[in-house]
């Protein structure tokens, strides 16, 4: 029971509240947790021939943005784990998808995890029932028990 945790992070307050909950929970039950940010990838090998060079210039620099924030996320996790005293069994996972609930879902499968702890984004029952949330979605497609923190 609850032997593999997985926790998508994006480093907002949020993410790093579940990630706290899922040490606590690696605690009790002596789990491995496998930390996750999902990016979405820029393949300029997609974009039309004849684009224009300051359009492909664009790209290289969100490419390199989203590059960025991915090991802000991560980096800001590990920390925040060093500060709650450190856990031995966790690794950071960088994973690259279009949907990051399906990629989550993708990997718990794979790993054969038990349960995802995700935070909650916060955007109130009108904005997520428009925009959706990761969580949302997250609830929705897993076969194996969501942790939902606020």
């Amino acid at each position: 029971m609850l032997q593999k945790i997985i926790v998508p992070v994006d480093g907002s307050d949020n993410s790093i509240r579940a990630l706290e909950y899922a040490v606590e929970l690696g605690r009790k039950f002596d789990s491995t947790i496998t930390v996750v940010n999902v990016t979405i990838p820029y393949d300029i090998a997609k974009l039309p021939p004849r684009i224009p060079r300051n359009e492909i210039e664009a790209v290289k620099i969100k490419e390199a943005e989203t590059e960025a924030k991915r090991k802000t996320a991560l980096a800001i996790a590990e920390r925040s784990v060093e500060e709650l005293g450190g856990y031995a069994k966790i690794k950071y996972m960088p994973l690259i998808g279009i949907d990051p609930a399906e990629r989550v879902v993708e990997l718990s499968e794979t790993q054969d995890a038990d349960t995802i702890v995700v935070g909650n984004r916060g955007l109130g029952t009108f904005f997520a029932f428009i925009l959706g949330s990761v969580s949302s979605k997250l609830i929705q497609l897993s076969k194996i028990p969501v942790i939902l923190v606020k």
